[in-house]
């Protein structure tokens, strides 16, 4: 079977079907660490991680506002109530004014990307190193990628496995096998069915 090396590039998803409503409020700068604090225990952002906590812009030409995201929102009239319990009391001791926002639901891919979510709200962007490596694969160094791969595929017959290639000299240096789709009751787990290694690396 003859082995082809192709670039699958992503689809840039337009912005604005790709936005989750988010529950906020304004903020006065001296309270902002404790909050990011209290915040980030009772209700962390797990899947908005690109997402940053606090917003600041200016506004009325010099003056600046500092925004805070509250929570996820659950719905269009989730601004004063339906908060969780730990959310809800920061929200009454800091006498704040919640509103709903609109922030990107995935990071940026590219810099034109990012720069049009910052416009929402503030995110992350980690441009990428070296693009080009991907798919940057010289000619001669494909015989040996593809017996790379096919070693795998083979010892993945008897369960998962694993190579590790040494990259300076495309020598395979260590390969293992396991099964844990087979029971084994006498050995209580996994069983390693072939190790290998270079004494030289050991």
């Amino acid at each position: 079977m003859a082995w082809e090396l192709t670039e699958v590039p992503g689809n840039p998803t337009p912005l604005q079907h790709s936005t989750v409503d988010v529950v906020a409020a304004n903020i006065v700068p001296k309270v902002t660490n404790a909050l990011i604090r209290q915040l980030n225990q009772v209700c962390p952002l797990e899947n908005l991680r690109h997402v940053k906590r606090v917003r600041r812009r200016v506004v009325c030409g010099e003056n600046s506002e500092l925004s805070i995201i509250l929570c996820l929102s659950t719905g269009p009239d989730n601004c004063s109530e339906g908060f969780p319990e730990e959310v809800q009391k920061i929200v009454d001791n800091y006498h704040l004014s919640p509103f709903i926002a609109k922030v990107a639901s995935c990071s940026a891919t590219s810099k034109e990307e990012w720069e049009e979510q910052c416009k929402l709200w503030p995110t992350s962007y980690h441009p990428p190193n070296d693009i080009d490596g991907v798919s940057g694969f010289k000619e001669e160094e494909l015989p040996s990628i593809f017996h790379c791969m096919r070693t795998a595929m083979q010892l993945s017959q008897v369960g998962n496995a694993a190579i590790i290639v040494d990259p300076s000299s495309m020598q395979v240096i260590s390969k293992a096998t396991d099964q844990t789709h087979q029971r084994d009751t006498c050995l209580n787990g996994n069983k390693c069915a072939i190790v290998e290694a270079g004494r030289s690396y050991v």
